[in-house]
C-alpha cells in the first residue's frame, strides 16, 4: 500500500511540474508576441518600421536570393541590437532566418539597423539610406 501512495506522489508532481513548464517560467501562461520581418522584399526591409513590446520576438526572412544581413547602426545610442552576423557571418541566404529577442528596456527606446550589403547606416539618432530599419519599444 505505500508503494501505491508514493506512486501517485510521483503522478501528482509530474502532472503540476508538467503544468508549470506549459504555462511557462513565469506561470503566466502568456506568451511574448512573435513578428516576421522579411528581408528583400521590395529591396528593403518589410516592415521597415515596428513597434513591439520589450520581450517580443522578432525573426528576419531572407526572401531573396542575394545575401543580406541584419546589422545595429554602430552609432545607435541604445545598447545591444540585432546583429545576424553572429549567426550567419557570411550573411543570410535565400531561406535563412535570424531571431532575436527584443530586451526588457524603456518605453521608446530604438534601434537603428542596416543590411551592410545594401545600405548606409544612420548616425544612431535617424535611419540611415538604403536597406534600413527601425524597431521601438512600446
Amino acid at each position: 500500500m505505500l508503494w501505491l501512495q508514493n506512486m501517485m506522489r510521483i503522478i501528482l508532481l509530474s502532472f503540476i511540474v508538467a503544468i508549470f513548464f506549459s504555462f511557462g517560467c513565469n506561470g503566466s501562461g502568456i506568451d511574448n508576441p512573435a513578428y516576421t520581418i522579411h528581408l528583400g522584399a521590395g529591396d528593403g526591409f518589410n516592415p521597415q518600421e515596428l513597434t513591439v513590446p520589450a520581450g517580443s520576438e522578432l525573426t528576419w526572412v531572407n526572401d531573396k536570393e542575394e545575401l543580406h544581413d541584419v546589422m545595429v547602426d554602430a552609432s545607435n545610442i541604445a545598447g545591444g541590437g540585432p546583429m545576424s552576423e553572429m549567426d550567419f557571418p557570411d550573411g543570410m541566404s535565400m531561406d535563412d532566418t535570424y531571431t532575436w529577442t527584443v530586451p526588457n528596456v524603456a518605453s521608446g527606446t530604438k534601434w537603428y539597423y542596416h543590411c551592410h550589403y545594401h545600405a548606409i547606416e544612420g548616425d544612431g539618432m535617424h535611419m540611415g539610406t538604403g536597406m534600413v530599419g527601425m524597431i521601438t519599444v512600446q
